[in-house]
């Protein structure tokens, strides 16, 4: 069994995905949510990428 380490970040999912690139457009943030499968489990959350 692989320990993983918890990190968290402060801010919205958004925020985090835009940590590697600051000046991100929000396609950007989005098209990069899709290619890690978290934008389904985000469009499901009240705020989405936001929260």
């Amino acid at each position: 069994m692989l320990g993983q380490k918890l990190r968290i970040f402060v801010g919205s999912m958004a925020d985090n995905i835009a940590l590697v690139r600051s000046d991100a457009s929000a396609a950007e943030i989005r098209s990069a949510a899709e290619r890690v499968i978290v934008a389904s489990f985000a469009d499901a959350l009240p705020e989405g990428l936001e929260i």
